[in-house]
């Protein structure tokens, strides 16, 4: 058997040989242990995860440009190595209260520490070109764009980066050459599972595009005069919905998703009302993460050959009982490493906070979370990440 295993899983093996038996992987790179699609059995082994470490010339980036507004962050946005330079490349957002308006900035980097925002005059600002600004295209005001790097020799140049956005109408399709310069698809929007936190990859095993983006899962008690005394258990999958609360009960109205197996969801407008008692405050979302209903996010995966037309779409995660009763998962950016599909999700709990986990897959589908202790969390009282 022959596998190319890193120096530090190589110390792991021996240290671990005498107890340990591995399954012969089929990789170009180093295969990792999480678990059965590498690890035939163990015996006096305990697995561990160890967190992130902070470095300490963090935050690495500030605000600097007048367009930034409260400043740069990274939520559903990318980071790219240049396949040719080497060089870090970095698409980020910023969120500004006026307007309750969402911007996209670009920056490169050597050492992924001193970040470049270069001149790139794509973009106005207050009438004149803002330095490192690029253009999000129709409805910038309500999201984000992410974007992926198409790997297929064949696929036309103005098409080498895709992007998926968010606007309430449905997702926004653009391409791009360079991830510089964008061009909407005449299409857009062509997928109507709207959801304003996604994040898209090349699957290389799958050999297409896939998402994974967050949608409300909203549960509670129906109650009228068309359900039984007491009320009827209801669950809705929704992108967005909007609320109106009443004594005793609270009326929705929006979009619901409908899973089809092997096929398209359909979306579908639907009002109802559920029982409302012992609601727990704002999370910061606009919704009650606690009572009677809650709504928690959760996490949607969709799959698609050119990135216009997406199928498939199903539920692949949400909190469970062993997590603090408020959790839910904002956020999943997943990379594909030595077998494995690694997740690192954003949970938010009904204090605002938003901590990271990991997770793991063997198929991107179904999810395994033995460590549920923050891969990275927020940091401690008054400094800049608390």
């Amino acid at each position: 058997m022959t596998m190319n295993i890193s120096p530090t899983l190589f110390l792991l093996l021996m240290l671990a040989c005498v107890s340990h038996e591995v399954r012969a992987v089929q990789s170009d790179e180093s295969v990792l242990l999480f678990g059965e699609p590498t690890v035939a059995r163990t015996k006096n082994l305990q697995q561990k995860f160890f967190p992130a470490q902070k470095h300490p010339a963090n935050p690495v980036m500030r605000r600097t440009e007048k367009w930034e507004g409260v400043g740069p962050y990274l939520w559903g946005n990318r980071l790219m190595q240049d396949e040719k330079t080497g060089d870090l490349r970095m698409w980020y957002i910023a969120y500004d209260y006026a307007g309750n308006f969402y911007r996209w900035g670009y920056a490169t980097s050597q050492d992924a520490l001193h970040w470049t925002k270069p001149d790139l005059a794509v973009e106005k600002y207050a009438g004149a070109f803002a330095k490192n600004l690029l253009p999000l295209g129709p409805h910038p005001e309500k999201g984000t764009r992410s974007i992926v790097r198409d790997p297929r020799p064949a696929t036309p140049s103005e098409r080498r980066y895709l992007g998926v956005r968010f606007t309430y109408d449905g997702e926004f399709i653009s391409f791009s050459p360079d991830g510089i310069h964008w061009a909407e698809h005449p299409l857009s929007p062509s997928w109507f599972v709207p959801s304003d936190i996604i994040h898209i990859m090349w699957d290389d095993r799958r050999n297409c595009f896939t998402a994974y983006y967050k949608l409300w899962e909203l549960s509670g008690t129906l109650v009228g005069t068309n359900y039984p005394v007491g009320g009827k258990p209801f669950v809705a999958y929704m992108p967005t919905f909007d609320t109106t609360n009443n004594k005793g009960t609270a009326s929705f109205g929006g979009p619901m998703v409908q899973f089809r197996a092997n096929g398209a969801a359909e979306v579908v407008r639907t009002n109802f009302i559920l029982r409302a008692e012992n609601q727990g405050k704002d999370d910061g979302g606009g919704t009650s993460l606690s009572g009677a209903w809650a709504a928690k996010r959760v996490q949607a995966w969709a799959q698609s050959d050119d990135g216009i037309h997406w199928r498939n779409e199903q539920l692949v995660l949400r909190a469970d009982e062993q997590d603090p009763p408020t959790s839910n998962i904002q956020f999943m950016f997943v990379m594909q490493r030595g077998g494995y599909y690694i997740g690192f999700l954003t949970m938010h709990d009904e204090a605002g906070h938003f901590r990271i986990q990991q997770a793991w897959s063997a198929d991107g589908l179904s999810w395994h979370r033995p460590a549920r202790t923050p891969w990275l969390d927020v940091g401690p009282e008054k400094s800049f990440d608390c």
